[in-house]
This record gives structure tokens, sequence and C-alpha cells, in this order.
């Protein structure tokens, strides 16, 4: 039986970024699951005081584009 490299290595579960566009300050956070990094982006988004207007859904990736021009995007990284 010959040895399988992908049955070897333990399940490898997705990440995601959490970035900006817009901000003074760009930075990017690493999450473990899309929930935890929507969370980080709701506080900003208070913190701030705007919300996000539009939602752009594509399958892996989210784009949410806020009432003051500021852009979030959450995307999966693998």
């Amino acid at each position: 039986m010959a040895f399988d490299y992908w049955l070897s290595q333990p399940l490898q579960e997705s990440k995601y970024t959490l970035s900006s566009n817009g901000l003074k300050k760009e930075k990017t956070y690493h999450y473990t699951s899309r929930d935890k990094a929507e969370e980080k982006m709701y506080s900003l988004l208070d913190k701030m005081g705007v919300r996000a207007v539009t939602v752009l859904d594509d399958n892996e990736d989210k784009t949410y584009i806020c009432s003051n021009g500021v852009r979030f995007y959450i995307q999966r990284s693998f």
C-alpha cells in the first residue's frame, strides 16, 4: 500500500482575514471563523458610529460598504 500524504495530515479548518480600505490605520486581522471576523467588524463599526449599507456576498468572500465609504473585506484563506 502506498503512503498517502493527504490522508496523513490532520484536517485543517479554514482561516478568515478581516481587512479594511479607507481607514487611517489599516490593519489585517486573522480569525478561525467567519463569525468572529464579523463580530470584530461590527465592533469597529460601532466605534466609528457608522453602519454597513451594502453587502456584496461572493461564495468565499464578503465585502461590506459602509455609509462613510469605508470598505471591510472578510476573505477565506486556506
